[in-house]
């Protein structure tokens, strides 16, 4: 048969074919089972409820973490009552500091460590905050140095 067509009538031809295909495909799709939306919903449905769950968990888990960090603290703060520490301007030995000396020892310096040497437990009530001594005697070389 295709001896008998010629080449204008194997393009019509052609296209009819491609066309008929087309449309027989796109039909086809259409007519195989789709799977219902109610079932995606409710996988994504159960989804959210899980989550939604195991963050409430999460956020319950949290508070009693630091509800139970802060009862440490104030058991630990109960038992380590605040200590006032003398001569602290002593960390500078030196007789050409008098001055500093003087100032540092007005400061109202305390320690929940008595008899510490370590400067990192001592510190400076400032308002409501503990200020530590050895970031006042950084600040202190920064502005010797220069």
């Amino acid at each position: 048969m295709e001896k008998f067509l010629s080449k204008g009538q194997k393009m019509r031809m052609g296209k009819i074919l491609l066309t008929f295909l087309s449309f027989s495909i796109l039909n086809g799709c259409a007519l195989l089972p789709q799977q219902p939306r109610a079932s995606t919903d409710g996988w994504q449905e159960k989804e959210r409820i899980r989550i939604k769950e195991k963050s409430k968990i999460e956020r319950e888990n949290y508070s009693r973490m630091v509800a139970k960090m802060e009862e440490k603290r104030i058991s630990w703060n109960e038992s380590n009552p605040e200590v006032a520490v003398n001569n602290s301007g002593n960390a500078f030995p030196e007789e050409k500091f008098q001055s500093l000396k003087k100032a540092l020892n007005a400061l109202p310096t305390v320690t929940r460590h008595p008899g510490t040497k370590d400067i990192n437990k001592v510190y400076v009530k400032v308002g409501g905050y503990d200020l530590p001594f050895r970031n006042i005697l950084i600040s202190l070389d920064d502005e010797w140095r220069c």
